[in-house]
């Protein structure tokens, strides 16, 4: 069974998704008018299915978790013909309580996931010293799938989607569906009209996500799908993600 790879990762267990609420300048555009918003969700759902990936594109989420404060910026290369991806997460900032009821602030993690054709790589700098840096051979080809077919995935499993309208993320249209999970919100997400890519995420616990940045089919340079890592930090070869995280 092949390995899917969405547009956004979801899958990915080794990087956080989470930033800054003040940075968040969103277009607040009103929807558009009620006989464009009632189409139905399955109407929309056969549009998105037609729209190709673009065969490169960069996204920059900001997101904040406000039940830690957890604040962080994620970029996200892709390069669809090249079966690249290259995800960046960086902290900017998480309250964390001790066990005494102690606060502290954690600034400054950097974290990276790359998918490069069959290999997978790793760097996590929070990580005990033999699991920051970890690369996996993945003999089954991971293919890119559109957020649409994830959704349609979601279904299968519970979740209820529903088209509500379309909407201005930042200056870029989209489409908004609601969804729900054995009858109890579960969030809400918005598709980029034009390349079938979301924009913006909520979740029921108010987490928030959403494209700052938005680049159609950019030219990447061969430096662009590689990790920094600290000096005589390499990477060490795992068989699997689970293996690694289990050692």
């Amino acid at each position: 069974m092949k390995k899917k790879l969405t547009s956004v990762l979801t899958a990915t267990i080794l990087l956080g998704l989470v930033s800054s609420p003040l940075a968040l300048a969103e277009d607040k555009s009103p929807a558009l008018s009620k006989q464009q918003s009632t189409q139905s969700t399955q109407d929309i759902i056969k549009t998105l299915k037609k729209i190709p990936l673009p065969s490169s594109y960069y996204v920059e989420y900001k997101v904040y978790n406000p039940k830690n404060e957890l604040e962080s910026i994620n970029e996200y290369w892709a390069d669809v013909k090249q079966s690249k991806v290259l995800l960046k997460s960086q902290m900017m900032s998480q309250v964390v309580t001790s066990p005494t009821g102690e606060k502290r602030i954690n600034q400054g993690s950097t974290l990276y996931n790359l998918y490069d054709k069959q290999w997978f790589y790793a760097y996590t700098p929070y990580l005990p010293l033999n699991k920051k840096a970890i690369k996996v051979k993945d003999t089954k080809t991971f293919t890119f799938i559109r957020d649409i077919d994830g959704l349609e995935e979601a279904s299968k499993h519970g979740t209820t989607y529903v088209y509500e309208n379309q909407e201005k993320i930042n200056g870029r249209m989209a489409y908004h569906f609601t969804s729900t999970y054995e009858g109890m919100p579960a969030g809400d997400i918005w598709i980029d009209t034009a390349t079938g890519i979301w924009v913006k995420q909520t979740s029921p616990n108010n987490v928030l996500q959403i494209a700052t940045k938005f680049e159609v089919n950019p030219k990447f340079s061969n430096k662009t799908f590689t990790i920094p890592l600290p000096a005589g930090l390499t990477f060490k070869e795992y068989p699997s993600i689970a293996e690694a995280m289990s050692r």
